[in-house]
């Protein structure tokens, strides 16, 4: 019996693992926060995601009827504080079909894996010459 009750709890917080949300995290004085943040201008379609003190990365475009082309801004304002945009994350604009054109900021350093992925209509992307690692 106590066999089986162990094997059933370290499934259980094993399975719970599994289903933990990647939108947490702990910073090292434990305040626990949702790193996804929208800016603060209502211009921009996107969501970042707090990399440093000073910089950030987008992780994901949210569409907009009507728009089918988005500017990254160099900085952003998130809580009242100035951030850099360094990177475009991993499929931060993956899967919008309606795309047609993005123009990246010259702040920007890394582009991650699958960044554009099965963005169809996607045509026009302008990458910046401060780009030195581009993913997949």
């Amino acid at each position: 019996m106590k066999a089986r009750l162990a094997a059933l709890f370290v499934l259980l917080v094993s399975g719970l693992s599994l289903f933990a949300n990647d939108a947490v995290f702990v910073k090292p004085d434990d305040e626990i926060f949702d790193k996804t943040k929208k800016a603060e201008s209502p211009n921009t379609p996107l969501m970042f995601e707090i990399m440093s003190n000073t910089t950030v990365k987008v992780v994901d475009y949210i569409p907009s009827s009507g728009i089918d082309s988005v500017v990254v801004p160099e900085k952003v304002q998130i809580e009242g504080k100035e951030y850099k945009v360094v990177c475009i994350g991993k499929k931060a604009f993956g899967g919008y079909r309606k795309l047609k054109s993005v123009e990246l900021p010259s702040t920007l350093t890394t582009i991650e894996d699958f960044a554009f992925s099965y963005s169809e209509d996607l045509s026009r992307v302008i990458i910046p010459s401060s780009v030195y690692k581009i993913g997949e």
